[in-house]
């Protein structure tokens, strides 16, 4: 169940930074800004419906943080090193 959790976290990360490369640059925060607003939806469901312990949740938030900060670096470098 945790797996989920953070893949489907990893997800929406994904999701957001395509999104947010897409949108003209006025725009690319609001994909910045939907991002918690989804994960927070992913992270109650789990909680409350799926009965994840608190401290589980807290250790997936901490994971998917930093898989996120790897994966929006890998994009950065990924489009920085376009020729």
């Amino acid at each position: 169940m945790a797996l989920i959790l953070l893949t489907s976290l990893l997800l929406i990360a994904y999701i957001t930074i395509k999104l947010m490369k897409i949108l003209p640059k006025e725009f690319a925060i609001l994909s910045l800004i939907l991002m918690p607003v989804f994960d927070g939806i992913v992270l109650y469901y789990f909680y409350k419906f799926e009965g994840i312990p608190k401290l589980q949740i807290a250790f997936i938030i901490l994971l998917a943080t930093i898989l996120k900060t790897i994966l929006f670096l890998y994009f950065q470098y990924k489009a920085n090193t376009k020729d």
